[in-house]
């Protein structure tokens, strides 16, 4: 990245070029489709485009494995880091920890030991918890765009001009105390349906409009089950390594805690919940 910013460490970098590369040769080799990732990758790549496509990106080298790389990134890394940040947060607050544990543990006891989409869906305090961890975590800190017309900003006499990159800083939004309240403190009940309304415009972990995330239900169903599955079964607390307070990484792309985040896991007596 022209500003130094690193997506993936090195050693998973050069895995993705084999992984990616490999199964396109292989592909071309064998002449076999499967309409999936690796033959709209081969596509691109062997495609010619002529000017009226007005082209300005081209599908050779890293750029192809990058596509891979972000639907990875996009399908495993947010669910896990947006988990992570979750159980960090509820550890510093075993009273959320158990009205969340509680809620979980009445859901599928009341869908007869099952796990289902609907039942996931619809427990509305877990719906918070993972919604304040975007706010104070969102997996990725900026939103980019690119201005597909000139734009006058208002009050200003600044154009942004059709074409010119725009990057929105989303920790600085989420932590606006204008439009968060101590911003700093872990407050699900932001995300009651009391309150919830004032945080639609100012709450973008995903982003919006056309060009909004389109892993965003898989996103959060993939969270929600990864912590329902976690919550019922363990009891989570500060350890001695627990960052307290938090210290984020400021050289990764993603949002990420420098040095990593431990803490203390109890497995709990299924005998107590």
């Amino acid at each position: 990245h022209p500003w130094g910013f690193t997506f993936f460490p090195k050693k998973f970098s050069q895995f993705m070029r084999m992984a990616v590369w490999g199964a396109i040769n292989e592909r071309e080799k064998s002449g076999f489709k499967r309409h999936d990732l690796i033959d709209l990758l081969t596509e691109l790549k062997n495609a010619e485009f002529d000017d009226s496509h007005n082209n300005i990106f081209e599908f050779k080298g890293d750029n192809i494995v990058a596509q891979a790389a972000v639907f990875f990134a996009a399908g495993f890394e947010t669910s896990s880091t947006t988990i992570s940040f979750s159980l960090y947060e509820l550890s510093l607050k075993p009273e959320v920890q158990r009205r969340v544990r509680k809620e979980i543990i009445d859901a599928v006891e009341g869908n007869h030991g099952e796990i289902t989409y609907d039942m996931i869906m619809r427990l509305p305090y877990l719906d918070m918890v993972v919604s304040e961890t975007l706010r104070k975590y969102p997996p990725l800190p900026l939103l980019d765009r690119i201005a597909d017309a000139d734009y006058a900003v208002p009050g200003t006499d600044l154009i942004i001009e059709k074409g010119t990159p725009v990057y929105i800083t989303l920790t600085g939004l989420h932590y606006d105390p204008k439009y968060h309240k101590d911003p700093e403190i872990f407050d699900p009940e932001r995300f009651s349906e009391i309150n919830k309304e004032a945080t639609k415009q100012t709450w973008y972990p995903f982003g919006d409009g056309p060009h909004v995330c389109i892993g965003q239900r898989l996103g959060l169903a993939q969270s929600k089950l990864g912590l329902i599955e976690l919550l019922r079964r363990y009891e989570f607390s500060p350890s001695d390594r627990t960052p307290i307070p938090m210290v984020l990484n400021k050289k990764g792309v993603m949002t990420s805690a420098e040095g990593g985040l431990y803490l203390h896991v109890k497995k709990l007596d299924p005998q107590n919940n």
